[in-house]
């Protein structure tokens, strides 16, 4: 687990018993937070400067769509079509392609 703001869920719902391997998580979910943002920063220029960088938004729409395929990996779709987890399912699936698809055609 990962120790989190409490937003979603009580922030003190986990218990670390191996502090080493909760760092190397920790790190890679903060490296993945960083990399959205990264994505997200680039998405904004895109919008900004749409003539010169139309791609960016493109490739940042089929990147999120990866990683919406990806969860399917998991095979359990109670935990997918659940509420936590559908809408962002659903827009990773749908709404990036779509978005990508009215990207590309303007």
């Amino acid at each position: 687990g990962i120790r989190t703001l409490g937003l979603q869920v009580p922030g003190d719902f986990l218990q670390v018993t191996d502090a080493a391997i909760f760092a190397s998580q920790d790190s890679h979910v903060r490296f993945l937070g960083g990399f959205w943002l990264g994505a997200g920063m680039l998405m904004a220029a895109g919008s900004l400067w749409f003539e010169r960088l139309q791609s960016l938004p493109i490739a940042i729409c089929a990147m999120a769509f990866l990683g919406g395929a990806m969860r399917l990996s998991a095979h359990d779709p109670a935990i997918l079509l659940g509420q936590a987890l559908l809408p962002s399912v659903v827009a990773e699936l749908l709404g990036f392609p779509l978005l990508g698809v009215w990207i590309s055609r303007q």
